[in-house]
């Protein structure tokens, strides 16, 4: 009757189920040691009932229900007994934490290690009813740290990780690696098994084996993703460095050869690697010229015609272009990255002026520019980039009129962008003359000085400073000339308030530059501009390395030199605080003596 109401898709009742753990009972108290008979068709019937969310909170009411079936976990001789109560007990536990507190875990993880004992001398049931008490035990230990503990202690895991591995036809692997990930999940579970070299080993090795297993594989990556650290987390390097060293660094990039046309696999494995890759060390291990990340990327990754194999294979570059060494060897890899951002901004651009969908091209264009941008790092790269197409690109680029929605959406390639073209123009005086000369680009740069985005900001500030720095020493009139050198000076004297040293330095030189260049026109620019400065001013004099105390120090020399109403301004807002650094902080340094001719 119970069989026939399940098949119509009716909610036993607990007065039917009463009556069939009755009809157990009577079948376990009744039948004989060896058969059981009867027992194994009640139990089933109970698995089937509890499937279901309504039938699991019946089954799991049934009094002493753990009692009477964890026993039969052990009776191999009727193994159909063993199978349906791991069925049982799985499906009940299934997102049941009221079950699993009823649980006895002493008394489960000893039954279930006589179970092993026993299949350990009867091969040929394993692979039956291995999988199915893998299951059981993934339910159970779901959240549950009580029975990861037990199990840890028992010495339970290392068992069935070790029987597991050893199934010659990959049909219990997968179901054991799905019950390592639960576990792993648990905190006690994920501490224990980052200490298991030999386990994590035997893990990855096997998974790479049975690496036409797609299950295995996103199972095994899932795994070793949960170790390292999900991307955007700090990565446990010590972790990940166990993992690559045994097996993990080619068993990530096989994955990715192998499952090529799966995204989701394809994504995992990537997504581990970019985690492993933001770590120094790890880095270190993973990529030089002979290793199978660096034939992947030249041979395969970047000549897919998969765009986002082509995305997350720049990713990877700009992560692996971190140190000046690995700079150096993928310098043959800068045209093919060039002409990639070129194409993709291009359509960028072309969005601006026309309704096109451009959600591809604006993911490769900014992984293609954070890779361009961290080559442009090492200076033997720069006038590669000065010299080819990307360059006027990006000068076009930046010199577009676009509206708030389109600034807002483009944000990313603007800052990567500004941060290569700033790069390029360290050092290129005359190359910085003619770019100051260029209105429009300069115009746009003055907008996106006011950006509310704060990496554009930055990398707007220093580039403006950059430029009149360079076109200066060029001798050529440069921004000075430009009837918005007010706009400049503005900009120039925000950046200076900057707490980053590097940054409010390279303003306080663009402007000494200035005053000494066009005293009468900057001048009094900068005095109007002054108030706004003091605050930042008592911060560089008690905070600032010596070099930008002195570039300061020398500005405000020259201003006070050139201008009564500024010495008396500068004295009555900073010289008192002035006076007490130089007794203190200053005394028998190499600026004592400018500091002093500025107070006096």
């Amino acid at each position: 009757k119970l069989k026939e109401s399940m098949e119509m898709d009716s909610i036993p009742t607990d007065d039917n189920v009463g009556v069939l753990v009755k009809k157990l009972q009577q079948c376990l108290i009744t039948s004989s040691h060896e058969s059981y008979n009867g027992v194994d068709d009640v139990i089933k019937t109970l698995a089937d009932i509890a499937r279901t969310e309504e039938g699991r909170v019946i089954c799991s009411n049934i009094p002493m229900i753990c009692d009477l079936i964890i026993p039969l976990l052990t009776k191999l001789d009727n193994y159909t007994v063993v199978i349906q109560s791991c069925r049982l007990l799985g499906n009940i536990s299934f997102q049941n934490e009221s079950f699993k507190l009823k649980l006895n875990n002493e008394k489960l993880c000893v039954a279930i290690l006589q179970l092993l004992d026993n299949l350990s001398l009867n091969e040929s049931k394993k692979e039956l009813i291995l999988p199915v008490l893998n299951g059981f035990i993934t339910n159970a230990s779901d959240g549950n740290d009580a029975l990861c503990e037990c199990m840890i202690n028992d010495d339970l895991l290392k068992r069935l990780i070790g029987i597991s591995i050893q199934d010659p036809d990959c049909r219990i692997i997968p179901s054991m690696l799905s019950l390592l990930y639960t576990v792993i999940d648990v905190e006690v579970g994920r501490k224990w098994f980052q200490t298991q070299t030999y386990e994590l080993t035997l893990v990855i090795q096997t998974s790479e084996i049975y690496i036409d297993s797609a299950e295995v594989v996103e199972t095994c990556l899932d795994i070793l993703t949960s170790l390292v650290g999900e991307v955007s987390d700090p990565v446990d390097e010590e972790v990940a460095i166990n993992i690559l060293k045994n097996g993990g660094d080619s068993f990530i990039c096989s994955s990715i050869k192998k499952y090529y046309d799966n995204a989701e696999i394809r994504t995992l494995a990537f997504e581990l690697l970019l985690n492993c890759l933001s770590n120094d060390k790890c880095l270190h291990i993973l990529y030089n010229d002979k290793t199978q990340l660096a034939n992947n990327i030249r041979n395969d990754w970047l000549v897919s015609v998969e765009t986002e194999v082509v995305a997350l294979t720049l990713l990877v570059i700009g992560n692996i272009a971190r140190t000046d060494d690995n700079c150096r060897s993928l310098v043959d890899l800068l045209d093919n990255l060039v002409s990639i951002a070129v194409e993709n901004v291009n359509v960028l651009m072309d969005e601006c002026v026309s309704d096109v969908d451009t959600k591809e091209e604006l993911k490769v264009a900014n992984a293609a520019l954070s890779a361009l941008r961290n080559l442009t790092i090492l200076r033997d790269n720069r006038p590669l980039i000065l010299k080819s197409e990307l360059f006027d690109t990006l000068i076009d680029f930046l010199s577009q009129e676009l509206t708030v929605e389109a600034s807002l959406r483009l944000a990313n390639v603007i800052f990567k962008s500004l941060a290569i073209t700033r790069l390029v123009v360290d050092g290129e005086i005359e190359f910085s003359s003619k770019l100051c000369n260029n209105r429009p680009f300069i115009d746009s740069l003055h907008k996106l000085c006011d950006s509310p985005h704060s990496g554009i900001l930055g990398e707007s500030l220093r580039l403006l400073a950059a430029l009149v720095k360079y076109s200066i020493l060029s001798g050529e009139d440069g921004l000075v000339a430009l009837d918005n050198i007010t706009v400049t000076i503005q900009h120039l004297v925000a950046m200076a308030t900057s707490e980053n040293a590097i940054i409010c330095n390279e303003a306080i030189v663009a402007l000494n530059l200035l005053v000494v260049k066009a005293s009468e026109i900057v001048q009094p620019c900068i005095i109007s501009a002054f108030r706004d400065f003091t605050a930042a001013l008592n911060n560089i004099f008690k905070n600032a390395p010596l070099e930008v105390v002195s570039n300061t120090v020398g500005l405000l020399r020259f201003l006070s030199k050139n201008s009564a109403d500024f010495k008396e301004m500068f004295c009555e807002e900073i010289g008192e605080s002035l006076k007490l650094l130089l007794d203190d902080k200053y005394k028998n340094t190499e600026i004592e003596n400018d500091i002093n001719e500025l107070l006096h």
